[in-house]
This record gives structure tokens, sequence and C-alpha cells, in this order.
């Protein structure tokens, strides 16, 4: 069995459980008393779903003539070290995705709004600091490491033969992973930018951080519109920039220099990745020797129907319900 066959059968079962996680909570199931379903849901699904079923997985696919370590394990799913001038160019192109994602959510939403679809969600309430630990914790930390570590350790760990087009397969099966139409669009362009950090640097830490930071920035500004102080000019700023002809006028600049600047970024990372042979030179080069084409692959095909019929089923409720 190949190792892009046991990815394609790994990541399945991993969105199956995910799926039916998501429906076992939408029943009531993990409803305790004193403890936020919420909470139950993020548990179970980042740490059993995300990191210990691949974990597991990983072994039990383990090939016979290779012995498995959890160090063999980390190597395969890209825990290697980054040096400072990427290091560096990831805080940038992180800074740069936190706003630029913001402005396709909007635009995404509104598009959204354009076919019906309602979306009502409700505050996170910090009763005490303890609670903007615990939402950091759960909204920014495992996410951070969990998503990652499935979507840029496992499916690059498989799909690296695809050449660039790893890049495009992570980025969306991470936007149909969450399953709901009002994250698809973020998410996909979410996971470009950190499906091509871990491309151009061979390293999965860089999409950690981005995607903790990315997740924290939301937090810490849920936190300074519920709580106020000094944080609440993250909603102040918000509301201008999407309140007003000016305010829209002054985001779409801002938006076009954070592109630019993200594009040098990147192009940087290419170019010394293209150096140490991360990467070939051709910046769409041919499948590696042997490789299984995409439009041939039948799980790839399968995960991604799971996901287009559970994304098009919440886009169904929010115009219906």
């Amino acid at each position: 069995m190949s190792i892009r066959l046991k990815t394609g059968i790994s990541y399945f079962v991993i969105i199956v459980a995910t799926l039916l996680l998501r429906i076992s909570v939408s029943e009531g199931l993990g409803d305790f008393e004193g403890f936020s379903l919420d909470y139950y849901f993020t548990i179970m699904a980042q740490i059993v779903c995300f990191l210990l079923l691949p974990v597991a997985l990983y072994f039990i696919f383990r090939e016979k003539d290779r012995k498995l370590t959890i160090r063999t394990l980390t190597a395969d799913f890209g825990f290697k070290k980054v040096g400072l001038r990427n290091s560096l160019r990831t805080l940038v192109i992180g800074i740069c995705m936190v706003y630029m994602a913001t402005v396709v959510s909007f635009v995404w939403s509104n598009m959204l709004s354009l076919f019906g679809y309602t979306h009502t969600s409700s505050q996170t309430e910090y009763p005490n600091v303890g609670y903007l630990f615990l939402e950091l914790l759960m909204t920014a930390v495992l996410p951070g490491f969990c998503e990652e570590f499935v979507h840029r350790g496992l499916l690059f760990h498989g799909y690296r033969d695809s050449g660039f087009k790893v890049v495009v397969v992570s980025a969306l099966l991470f936007a149909l992973m969450h399953q709901n139409i009002r994250q698809t669009g973020y998410t996909f362009f979410d996971g470009v930018v950190l499906a091509l950090l871990c491309y151009y640097t061979g390293s999965i830490w860089p999409g950690i951080f981005v995607h903790f930071f990315n997740n924290a920035i939301s937090v810490l500004w849920d936190y300074g519109d519920y709580a106020g102080g000094w944080l609440s000019f993250m909603d102040t700023a918000s509301d201008w920039l999407y309140g007003s002809l000016v305010g829209y006028i002054v985001g779409a600049i801002i938006f076009v220099i954070a592109g630019v600047a993200m594009v040098f970024m990147f192009k940087r990372m290419r170019d010394d990745s293209v150096k140490a042979g991360i990467i070939p030179e051709k910046p769409f080069a041919k499948n590696g020797e042997g490789a299984l084409p995409l439009h041939k692959d039948v799980m790839l095909y399968a995960t991604i129907i799971i996901g287009v019929a559970t994304t098009i089923f919440t886009l169904v409720w929010g115009i219906l319900r």
C-alpha cells in the first residue's frame, strides 16, 4: 500500500469521525452540567480526531521494513527547525494574513447574505481573565497545533509527491474540514497561506505559529468587544473600516499593501527553498515519478464529496431556517 493511499484512508477516517462527532454534539451528546458543549467538541475534535487518531493510524499503517518511532513521525510530519530569516518572514506573513483574512471573511459573509443565508452567533462571556486564557487554549493553541498536525503534517507527508498541487489539496481539505459554509471562504484563503509556508520551508512550525497567531487575535478581539478596555480598539477600527466609504477605501489600500508584502515574503522564501533543494526550481513541477495523479485518487474524491455535501447542507440550513 502506497503512502498516498495510507494518507488518503487515514484522512478520510479522520473526517468521518469529525462529522460523526459534530452530529452527536448537535444531538446533545456531551452536554454535561457545568461543562460547555463547545469545549467538549473542541477537545474531542482537536485532541482525539486531529491528534491521537492520525498518530494511531500512522503506526497502524506502518511499513514492515521500517521501524517507526515518535522521532520518525515528527520527521515525516515536518517538525523541522526553521532559520531566523524564514522565522521573521513568517511573522510578517502572519500579520498580513490576519488582516487579509478578516477582509475575505467580510466579503464572503456578504456574498452568502445575498443568497439569504443567515447566521446567529453568540458572544463568548468572560466572567474573569481566566476565561480568556481558557478560550485562547481552546480556540488558538489546540487548533493551531492539532489542525496543522493533520493538514500540513499528515497531508503533506502523503501528497508531497504531487508537487505544488499539495498546497491546493491541503487548503481545500482544510476549508472543507470545517464543515460550515460560513467559514469555508476565509479558511480556504488561510489554508493556502499555511500550506505555502509548509511547502516553502519544509517545516510545519511556521504554519502552527501563524494559525495560533490568527486565532489568538480573534479571541483577543472578541474579549475586547466583551470586556472593553484597550483591546476594544480592534472592534472600533473594524466598525470604521466596514462602516463608511472612507473606511472601505482605506481598508482596500491596506489589503493591497498586505498582499504585496505577503507575496514578497513568499518569493524570498521560495528563492531560499530552491537553493536549499527543498522544492524544484520550476514553480509548477510535475508529480514525482510514480505518483498517483490527483484525478485518479479515489480517497481524495471521497473525502471532498463528504466535505462538499456537509458544507452545502449548512448553506441550505442557513437559508431555510
